[in-house]
Order: C-alpha cells, then sequence, then structure tokens
C-alpha cells in the first residue's frame, strides 16, 4: 500500500521542466531549455541552475524557465559563444548570429537604440526577412541581476539557454548569486 502512494506521488509530481529527457526516444533539443549546446559569457560556463523558488519566481516573471546561471558576477554580457557539446549536431551548423533577449529583474532602464534584424529561417519573396529590434550594448549594462536569454539557430533545429546573472563593474556592488 505504501509502495502504491509513493508511485503515485511520483507520478502526480510534475517534472522539472529543465531535466534532460532521457529514454531511448527522448530528443534533448526539443525541450528548448538549453541542452544541446553549452554557453559561455564573458569567459564564464553557464551551470545547470536546479530547482529552486527564485527559479519559479523568475519563470512567472518572464515567462521562461531559467535552467542555467553564471555563480560569478559578469562585468557585462558581452563575448557570448555557443560551444559545442555531445548533443550540439542535433543542431546542425549555426544559421544565424546567436540572438540575445535581456531582462533586467531589478528595474534597470537599459538603453536600446534601434537596429535590423535579418532572419536567415524565413524568407519573404525569396528575400530573407528583416525586422525592427531594440539594440543594446550588452558591455555596459547598469549593475544588477538579469535573466538573458540566447538563441542558437541550426540548419537542423534551435535551442535557446536562459540564464540568470548578475552584472557588476568594478567598484559596485552587486547581490551576490543564490
Amino acid at each position: 500500500m505504501i509502495a502504491n502512494l509513493l508511485v503515485l506521488a511520483m507520478a502526480a509530481a510534475p517534472p522539472d521542466p529543465c531535466e534532460l529527457p532521457t529514454g531511448r526516444d527522448a530528443n534533448p533539443c526539443a525541450a528548448r531549455v538549453g541542452h544541446c549546446f553549452d554557453l559561455e559569457i564573458a569567459g564564464q560556463r553557464t551551470e545547470r541552475f536546479g530547482p529552486s523558488d527564485t527559479r519559479d519566481s523568475l519563470r512567472k516573471a518572464i515567462g521562461y524557465d531559467v535552467c542555467w546561471v553564471l555563480r560569478d558576477r559578469t562585468p557585462g554580457v558581452d563575448k557570448v559563444r555557443a560551444l559545442a557539446n555531445a548533443r550540439t549536431p542535433a543542431l546542425g551548423e549555426s544559421r544565424s548570429p546567436l540572438e540575445l533577449v535581456v531582462y533586467g529583474l531589478e528595474g534597470q532602464q537599459i538603453p536600446t537604440t534601434k537596429g535590423i534584424r535579418t532572419d536567415p529561417t524565413v524568407r519573404i519573396g525569396g528575400v530573407e526577412m528583416q525586422t525592427v529590434v531594440d539594440v543594446i550594448d550588452t558591455a555596459n549594462l547598469p549593475d544588477g541581476a538579469y535573466a538573458v536569454k540566447v538563441r542558437y539557430v541550426g540548419t537542423e533545429n534551435w535551442d535557446q539557454q536562459v540564464v540568470l546573472l548578475w552584472v557588476e563593474r568594478a567598484g559596485a556592488k552587486a547581490k551576490p548569486a543564490e
């Protein structure tokens, strides 16, 4: 009886959306939470961000599962590189530059300018689609906590990582990593 209750309790608990899918037919890229590439921001590799109340509140605030974290503070969100891992071949070769979306979590005013983004994955009348976007200087973000969504578009598939990080330039004090 107790064993049956444990099985029911485990079945009722929703799975962690940030876990790597398992099983013979599981596609690690399908969850779109960043298992299909490794990411480096300003020389630091992202790490898995385990389940927590912070992760739950971030999901409610920005609408995405935040599955990754930079443990050490960073002076900015520049020098972002997607790196190959064992699952990267499922993405194929990169089709476009990395796309970054930055969310200030402490009310930071992020200065932007208008720019044009060309999307090679969508063609209109044979021409790559262009859209107007807000462009930020990721090397000069105000100090504080951020969630950064990094999207990698490959020739075979796509994946994205949403990373929690803290920007702190020399002499400033920011919230420590949890």
